[in-house]
């Protein structure tokens, strides 16, 4: 079933193989839905009916043809695409600094990467539950200009607990529910990483300039915000590690992260 959407002006198509995602879907967003026929910018494919024994099965989120989400968990999956839908509300907001970024976390260490990153290494699996890499829930995070911290995303579109309660209600994870990260209180960041031209499978550090520079081209609402969000974002900069690493590979992206990590964990 196929959807359409407005979201302050935005047009916004979402398809499901699932009737009931598609009515949780139609419910939840119901105030924001449209006759017009938008084109399709999201697909969610959602494995219903009983798995056989042993089988592995998983539910995916597609931004057009990039696999944004693949999870054991709907509800994980549903609280993800919310969060890509709220981004189309951000751009004129002027009370937090909304940035395509988020953290994954390996070996005790938060590193804050560019969401494309993410995506970049989603379709790994079971490889980053083997190297111990939790990644994030959220499409974006929420910056404090003044305190320069990451903190929990406010209510843009819906209230979104409630929203995935009530799909985790339709859809009751298993045993392996997804462990993603859910920003729900103020989120310390050890390691800004951003995506550069070094060597391949290595993380390298960089400046702390280069990293604001590059996390800047990140911000939604940049242009509302200007000299705030710089001042914001030079603030959590300058209070952590400045890496960059190359994306010669899905694979070594991931090694090069857990690597670094295991050794800021152990300095």
């Amino acid at each position: 079933m196929e959807q359409s959407y407005n979201f302050g002006g935005h047009l916004v198509g979402i398809r499901t193989t699932s009737e009931a995602f598609g009515a949780w879907l139609a419910e939840t967003l119901g105030k924001y839905r449209v006759k017009d026929e938008a084109p399709v910018h999201y697909s969610v494919v959602v494995e219903e009916g009983q798995a056989r024994k042993g089988e592995r099965r998983f539910h995916i989120l597609y931004g057009g043809t990039v696999t944004l989400v693949r999870t054991r968990d709907v509800s994980m999956l549903g609280r993800r695409l919310l969060s890509e839908l709220e981004l189309s509300l951000l751009d004129g907001r002027d009370d937090l600094i909304f940035v395509e970024a988020a953290p994954v976390t390996a070996n005790g260490v938060t590193v804050l990467v560019p969401v494309i990153l993410v995506s970049y290494v989603t379709s790994l699996g079971r490889l980053l539950e083997r190297v111990g890499l939790s990644l994030p829930a959220h499409a974006f995070v929420a910056i404090d200009p003044e305190r320069g911290t990451i903190v929990p995303t406010p209510p843009v579109l819906v209230n979104v607990e409630e929203a995935v309660r009530g799909l985790a209600t339709l859809f009751p994870p298993d045993d392996a529910s997804d462990s993603r990260l859910v920003i729900d209180r103020p989120w310390p960041i050890d390691v800004v990483c951003s995506i550069g031209q070094g060597e391949p499978g290595i993380v390298e550090p960089v400046s702390r300039a280069t990293a604001l520079h590059r996390l800047t081209k990140y911000v939604v609402n940049l242009k509302e915000l200007q000299g705030t969000a710089l001042h914001g974002l030079e603030r959590l900069v300058s209070s952590a590690q400045c890496r960059q690493v190359s994306t010669a590979g899905p694979r070594n992206v991931v090694d090069a992260i857990v690597a670094e990590t295991r050794a800021l964990d152990g300095a």
